[in-house]
């Protein structure tokens, strides 16, 4: 959301500062041992330790910090995901962001470069390369519109479809297009083209399954990390992960199609280092879904930026298994 906001101090509405105070010590779920975390602004110390996770916080010997704290110092800064309005705030605090091999980062490419590649019509590159690897995937590629009569005329003609903001998270700059909803769709299409620039169009499907790819792009290579398999709600938000071995997840995923494969994996990490790997470093996300007849859509969205996938997986290292992880809940560390 600060993406598409075009906005170096971007203010989220009140539901999503109250869910990142909610959620402010999820970090230290992934975190290392003896790392610090940076809480949002107008939380103090005191308040996060009646937050979830502060066990975690403690048992990893986590430091929780302001941004006082930090004014003109070094750090490996490792957030959810970059955007000008985090960069911004470190700018003014003179906080000098370091990567893994200590080179200093420059914050206006970097968001530059993230805000290019995050943009929802990736997807259209994704699918095209895919096709070009495997052949026909038996899935409708997405349509980019930049003009709102062209994107009226396709809607017409494809009642249940999907529109998507070329920047949103977690659900939110979605439209399922419905007949109780369709005299919304105009002020939606010209609303948000008029923002971000454009709208993204998909052929709506019948979903039977939503789970991910996870990855790591590191010296330009792509790095597969594991399966997420999780659960949406009818609106398409993020509900929780299932927690359990690679083998299990992929035998969920195997129950439900035929068409995820290690030949599907090896071409979306000839993709990814094509697209993606000379500009990116840091971890990512492939959002995919297994339709009521079984077909798979290798590519519903590519999340540049940690994921609660990446934080699943991170869980199952460290123990926790066989279990349903919904944020902000308990997690039984074994």
């Amino acid at each position: 959301m600060a993406l598409g906001s075009n906005c170096r101090n971007y203010t989220p509405p009140i539901n999503i500062q109250n869910f990142i105070r909610k959620l402010a010590l999820l970090p230290a779920l992934y975190a290392k041992n003896d790392s610090s975390i940076l809480l949002p602004y107008g939380l103090n110390r005191f308040d996060a330790c009646n937050l979830a996770y502060y066990d975690v916080v403690k048992s990893k010997n986590i430091k929780l910090v302001i941004d006082d704290d930090l004014t003109y110092k070094k750090f490996n800064v490792i957030p959810w995901g970059w955007d000008d309005t985090l960069c911004n705030r470190l700018s003014r605090k003179c906080i000098v962001a370091i990567d893994t091999q200590n080179k200093i980062l420059n914050f206006k490419e970097l968001c530059r470069v993230r805000k290019e590649l995050s943009h929802r019509r990736i997807s259209i590159k994704i699918h095209k390369l895919l096709f070009h690897y495997l052949g026909d995937i038996s899935i409708k590629i997405p349509i980019e519109f930049s003009e709102s009569d062209a994107a009226l005329n396709w809607v017409a003609n494809n009642l249940g479809c999907y529109l998507k903001s070329p920047w949103s998270s977690s659900g939110k700059g979605i439209f399922h297009c419905c007949d109780s909803n369709k005299h919304l769709v105009e002020a939606w299409i010209n609303a948000t083209i008029k923002k971000q620039g454009s709208i993204m169009a998909e052929v709506g499907e019948l979903r039977a399954l939503d789970f991910a790819t996870e990855w790591i792009v590191k010296d330009a290579k792509a790095q597969y990390v594991g399966l997420s398999v999780f659960k949406v709600n009818e609106h398409g938000n993020y509900q929780g992960n299932y927690l359990a071995s690679e083998e299990e997840l992929t035998k969920i995923v195997a129950s439900y199609t035929d068409c995820f494969t290690p030949q599907l994996i090896g071409a979306l990490r000839q993709t990814i280092d094509e697209l993606i790997s000379p500009f990116y470093n840091g971890p990512l996300g492939v959002d995919m879904l297994v339709t009521k007849d079984g077909r798979l859509n290798p590519c519903v969205e590519v999340n540049l930026r940690n994921t609660m996938g990446h934080v699943a997986l991170s869980l199952c290292k460290q123990g926790v298994k066989n279990e349903y992880f919904e944020p902000g809940k308990f997690v039984n560390f074994k």
